[in-house]
């Protein structure tokens, strides 16, 4: 869930952070914080400017900064929102996301009438009146953390950043 500090439908420059809530063992009120400015002027188009958002991409996220420092209300017509560090934002949605969906298990279960079942459901048939597949089920779940692992690895240095962002003081 993404709660928002800034009012895009407000006049005028804003900015402030969009809250990625991501729970972690120390605290369960923690979140990500994801870097926005709105600048609005009237009506007009909008227009999404993001940086940060692939790559070791430094100098887009500089001139972003820049831009929501240097542009002004009066100089737009319509709105601008700007996303200076999108990144790690984005790589720790998509493993969250991920990993949200690997292991449904309610959903899957109630929903669908075809084969296809997500690891959860087909390691709860292991379990039946006569006993437990204990094998099957250990077999079964450490072939299902390896997926998840390949994706934590794959983004792994853009979800630290992702996660450490807000963590600096100013």
């Amino acid at each position: 869930m993404i709660h928002n500090e800034v009012d895009f439908e407000a006049e005028g420059k804003h900015t402030g952070f969009l809250r990625l809530a991501h729970s972690t063992h120390q605290s369960a009120y923690g979140w990500i914080p994801i870097p926005v400015a709105s600048v609005r002027n009237g009506v007009g188009p909008t227009v999404l400017v993001m940086a940060g958002n692939h790559g070791d991409e430094y100098e887009g996220q500089v001139l972003a900064s820049q831009l929501v420092r240097e542009l002004q209300p009066n100089q737009v017509r319509g709105q601008v929102i700007v996303l200076p560090m999108a990144k790690g934002g984005i790589a720790a949605s998509a493993v969250l996301c991920f990993i949200f969906s690997w292991t449904e298990f309610l959903f899957v279960l109630t929903l669908t009438q075809t084969s296809l079942k997500t690891v959860p459901v087909v390691s709860s048939t292991f379990v039946t009146s006569i006993g437990t597949a204990w094998g099957n089920m250990a077999a079964l779940g450490a072939a299902a953390i390896i997926p998840a692992f390949i994706v934590v690895l794959l983004v792994q240095r853009h979800l630290v950043r992702g996660l450490t962002m807000g963590s600096l003081k100013q």
